[in-house]
């Protein structure tokens, strides 16, 4: 049951993410310059830590 609401809750996050990036298609470089920082601090908020403890 897990698996399936999964599935659904991909399917319809993809759509979502289709519909704005044709609907915002004049601003579609903010908005994946926005992603791309985001994931960058993600990534760089995740790995700093186990980082530190290593010295």
């Amino acid at each position: 049951m897990v698996v399936i609401i999964f599935g659904i809750a991909t399917f319809v996050s993809t759509l979502i993410g289709g519909w704005l990036a044709v609907k915002f298609k004049d601003r579609l470089h903010l908005i994946m310059g926005f992603t791309a920082g985001v994931l960058l601090g993600v990534v760089a908020f995740d790995i700093l830590p186990e980082i530190m403890f290593i010295f």
